[in-house]
């Protein structure tokens, strides 16, 4: 296939080649959206216009051929959404419609393109091959053509990578030449300004200096011989040598003391500087660094600060201090040894100058090669199962092991440096030690004092040691400091804005409306780089749901991120309610708003830790939060509640959840989604509920919640009973409860719906309540009466009356079972399990106490899990007044780690010790509402047995009551007055 070729130059650009890259244009700049290819317009199909190629390439410097694939010429221009024209290239530039003013206008942008795309350069001679290869690759047709602009797109991908102008990750930054001595003084300076520094100097040369002292006088003080007498008396001699050694004692554990104090300090003043530094560091910082390299100085780096550096420098200074003192002995007995010491001095400095540049930089490359392991590795953990899907281990292995290959590569070359200078270094010290032998043995009998000559070979047989030390130790921390040189990189990092701006502070109520005005908005993620946002000019008005749609890469996340000043505005203003958010404080900015991430996000600790870092809420706050992004009963499941650990493979609804969950407590006015797909499709109504105004803010106005009573009865009246609705045998009425009084009672009370419970009045005729429903739909639904007959009959009835007669939930009352069966046995198991199969919640009466039917429910609740259970009157708990009763009251309690398990606060008058208003249900209702959460606890009045106890209207005010006694939120008390009975049986009450 014929390479075609295209100059690099920046001559303009003939009406061919501009339509040959009108494509790439059109992609690459979203205003030219309005310019679409036939080739893949919607709808469209190559048939409508015949493709006409433009192949175009260009040839660089070094005669690189990088070719561009094929574009299809512009068959339809569109405006307003409606294709306003269609033509060839040239008809619609010359129709004078506006087209040509597009592709005018674009003439800068494809210069730009190109320029870019001619300043990039492939980074090795693999990657050019490799280029090459795509090119001879594409042959001609459309699809092979197409094939071929993603490959080239990919290698041109590649060589921008390459081109640090144009990359937002650069390498990272190395230091060349030597440690500076700035860095050696901040290090010092660190602790007290370094005036510890002298101290342990001080105590270092004390040390030696009683050291030599005390060797010093046992040679001069002792007698060479037996012939000889002391020069002074035994006593002295131990007495001044046990003060001498003392004294060195001293003095070094002075020195170890103050050596690990420095150190110790100073690691963590270095490394408090660079995490405060890290953690201020403007958004653009972390996305310009790879974690490796934060965590390389946090780890690696940070390790040689906290337990090498500050020995290395001590054992520097020790070395040093020795070989002086060693010095000092040696010429007291041979001065001429200076002739041969200084030179060869000289000569070990000249090696260690020539040998530590090597090793400073092998050093360095060594810390910088550790990071990209652990990018790497990272990287590689989270993407594995696209690795192992495409079949990639492989090359991801042999990349991993050749990083490992590039890491150990300059430590062995430096281990192999140090060994090179210790060689030297030895042969160098034994001749200095072989000089002053030959010295000692040329000397006059009775010249010196024995002793003093065997002090000087002893001091000289360790010159080879101090001397190879020394220049190793120096050399060691010369390495070692570029720990703290890297440190010290990070602690220079430039902060983001002040988070507190005293005398540009909001009002405290800010932002009301959260409406938002930008004007002449520019955004770019670094100087280096170009703009993502270009004059971006809009209002958004407060208080109103606006969302922001556009294509992957066309700015979106940017907007959002300049609201936050995740990314500082380069020019323009952005003012909420009149704020201008670049003029305050970042606290006070990010503070007042509230954004939903895509990816969920969930950090080590507490559920309540999640929701509450700061503490600044109540629990019955954070509980509220919780009902109302449907995750209360999920929490509630655990023991511990709001303690309970977030850890390990979390529900993935309450990981979807708990990001909503944290915009709730702080009632902003103004809350960012970053995208809508990211939160779980469990949310659904939730966000269905906040679509329609249920994720208001505090203050504004929302529709009032319906009253609903979930729990009461209707019996035929007298007159009906004679008509044709007759009480079951023994079961005649005593009270008034018919319909019409009902409805009365509901009016007056401000109850607009309720839910009939089938009364034992008429037993298992469900015909009066269903005419009930048939004539008042809007205001009532049915709770029919499971019938355990032993034949089976009330499986059938029971579906008969959910489906049919659309009733919409049933009732057990253990009382109607056979004497001496359980609601286990097999016929009540299949009435419950049928009911959860018709959707109908199953309502549970223990009259008897809940004590008796504890086991029987927890078993239901356990093989039954999709069946929902409803406990009727609290479950007939009085308030605890002995270890039996509080017993079971627990026992109540623990069923709501059922998350079907519902509550019916109703009857009060049955569960109360006291008269009306019933304040000791109070209590009751606090520890029900700590363990269920108020979305699954529903009020009932039981009419028209609550009549004569304290009037229907009296059976409502009781409950408002009781909630007002333990401070119960509102927007709690709408869900037990309503809320939670309306979720439960969704579309109920309603107008037909």
């Amino acid at each position: 296939m014929e390479k075609l070729r295209r100059s690099r130059s920046t001559r303009p650009r003939s009406p061919a080649e501009k339509k040959g890259f009108l494509a790439k244009t059109v992609e690459r700049c979203p205003a030219a959206a309005t310019v679409t290819s036939t080739a893949v317009a919607a709808g469209g199909t190559l048939k409508s216009a015949a493709p006409e190629r433009n192949e175009h390439s260009y040839q660089d410097q070094k005669n690189t051929v990088i070719k561009l694939g094929v574009s299809y010429q512009a068959g339809k221009v569109m405006q307003g959404g409606k294709i306003v024209q269609k033509g060839k290239f040239d008809e619609l530039l010359e129709r004078n419609i506006g087209f040509e003013a597009i592709v005018g206008a674009h003439s800068q942008a494809l210069e730009s393109v190109i320029s870019a795309e001619s300043s990039s350069r492939i980074s090795s001679d693999n990657q050019k091959s490799a280029y090459r290869e795509d090119e001879l690759d594409a042959e001609n047709g459309t699809d092979d053509q197409l094939q071929g602009i993603t490959k080239q797109e990919s290698a041109r991908d590649v060589s921008h990578e390459t081109n640090d102008k144009g990359r937002l990750t650069q390498d990272e930054e190395r230091e060349k030449g030597g440690i500076g001595k700035k860095v050696y003084w901040a290090y010092l300076r660190t602790v007290h300004g370094g005036a510890l520094v002298p101290i342990t100097i001080a105590a270092q040369l004390l040390f030696q200096i009683f050291q030599v002292a005390s060797n010093y006088w046992m040679a001069w003080a002792s007698p060479s011989s037996s012939a000889t007498n002391p020069t002074v008396g035994l006593g002295l001699l131990f007495y001044v040598y046990i003060a001498l050694s003392m004294g060195s004692a001293l003095c070094i554990f002075a020195r170890s003391i103050l050596t690990s104090l420095i150190g110790l300090l100073t690691s963590e003043k270095l490394f408090k500087n660079m995490t405060n530094c890290i953690l201020r560091a403007p958004m653009s910082f972390f996305d310009s660094t790879p974690t490796g390299r934060i965590l390389n100085r946090a780890s690696n780096d940070q390790s040689v600060l906290d337990l090498d550096i500050a020995n290395k420098l001590s054992w520097s200074m020790l070395s040093v201090i020795q070989i002086l003192g060693t010095i000092g002995v040696m010429s007291q007995v041979a001065w001429p040894v200076f002739a041969i010491f200084i030179p060869v001095m000289v000569v070990c400095v000249l090696y260690q100058r020539y040998q530590i540049p090597a090793a400073r930089e092998l050093a360095r490359l060594y810390k910088i090669q550790r990071a990209p392991i652990l990018h790497h590795f990272a990287e590689s953990l989270s993407g594995a199962s696209s690795i192992r899907a495409y079949g990639q281990k492989d090359r991801f292995r042999k990349a991993n092991l050749g990083l490992f290959d590039n890491h150990s590569r300059p430590w062995f070359h430096n281990l192999g440096s140090m060994e090179w200078l210790s060689l030297r270094l030895t042969m160098l010290s034994t001749l200095v030690f072989a000089v002053c032998l030959i010295l000692l043995v040329s000397l006059p009998e009775g010249l010196l004092n024995p002793s003093i000559a065997g002090l000087a070979v002893t001091y000289a047989l360790n010159l080879n040691y101090q001397l190879t030390s020394m220049i190793w130790n120096i050399s060691r921390i010369e390495n070692k400091m570029i720990s703290v040189e890297r440190i010290l990189q990070y602690s220079r990092i430039p902060s983001e804005a002040p988070l507190v701006v005293d005398y540009c502070r909001p009002p405290k109520s800010w932002p009301q409306d959260g409406a938002i005005s930008i004007r002449c908005l520019e955004v770019r993620y670094a100087e280096h780089l170009p703009s993502i946002l270009r004059n971006i000019s809009c209002t958004i008005p407060g208080r109103k749901k606006v969302g922001i749609v556009g294509r992957t890469g066309s700015g979106k996340s940017t907007f959002i991120q300049a609201l936050f000043r995740i990314v500082e505005p380069r020019e323009g203003t952005i003012k909420i309610d009149n704020v201008d958010i670049c003029k305050i404080g970042l606290h006070d900015l990010r503070g007042r708003l509230s954004i939903i991430p895509q990816d969920p996000t969930m950090f080590e600790g507490t559920v309540r830790g999640n929701l509450d870092p700061l503490n600044e809420y109540s629990d019955q706050r954070v509980w509220e939060v919780l009902d109302k992004c449907q995750l209360g009963h999920i929490v509630r499941q655990s023991p511990e509640k709001l303690d309970s650990t977030v850890k390990g493979p979390y529900t993935q609804r309450v990981r979807s959840g708990i990001p909503s969950s944290r915009c709730c407590p702080q009632g902003r006015a103004l809350e960012t989604v970053v995208s809508l797909t990211g939160l779980s499709l469990t949310y659904r109504p939730l966000q269905e509920e906040e679509t329609r105004g249920g994720g208001q803010s505090e203050g504004s106005a929302s529709s009032p919640c319906k009253v609903l009573d979930s729990h009461l009865h209707v019996w035929a009246s007298p007159k009906q009973a004679k008509e044709g609705y007759p009480y079951f045998p023994g079961q005649e009425a005593t009270l008034r409860g018919d319909a019409d009084f009902l409805l009365e009672c509901m009016a007056e009370a401000g109850v607009d719906g309720a839910l009939i419970v089938q009364p034992i009045n008429h037993m298992f005729d469900h015909s009066l309540v269903t005419s009930v429903l048939k004539k008042c739909p809007s205001k009532f639904i049915g709770c029919c009466l499971a019938n355990p007959a032993d034949d089976g009959s009330g499986i059938k009835q029971l579906e008969h009356l959910i489906v049919q007669k659309k009733y919409r939930a049933v009732r057990f009352n253990p009382n109607l079972w056979p004497s001496g069966q359980k609601m286990t046995n097999e016929v009540g198991r299949s009435l419950f399990a049928k009911a959860g199969e018709l959707g109908a919640p199953v309502g549970i009466m223990t009259m008897k106490g809940i004590g008796l039917y504890i086991q029987e429910i927890e078993e239901l609740c356990r093989d039954y899990p999709e069946t929902t259970v409803i406990l009727d009157h609290m479950a007939f708990c009085k308030p605890p007044t002995n270890n039996e009763e509080e017993k079971a009251f627990s026992s109540f309690l623990n069923l709501s780690r059922f998350p079907k398990v519902y509550v019916k606060y109703s009857a009060l008058f049955r569960i109360s010790r006291e008269a009306y208003p019933y304040e000791d249900t109070a209590q009751l209702l606090s520890r029900v509402i700590s363990n269920y959460g108020a979305n699954r606890i529903m009020w009932g009045s039981d009419f028209p047995f609550v009549v004569p106890e304290c009037g229907y209207k009296g059976a409502k005010e009781s409950v408002s009551h009781a909630a007002s006694k333990i401070s119960v939120s509102p927007s709690d008390l709408e869900w037990i007055l309503g809320k939670t009975v309306s979720q439960l049986f969704q579309g109920a009450w309603v107008a037909p």
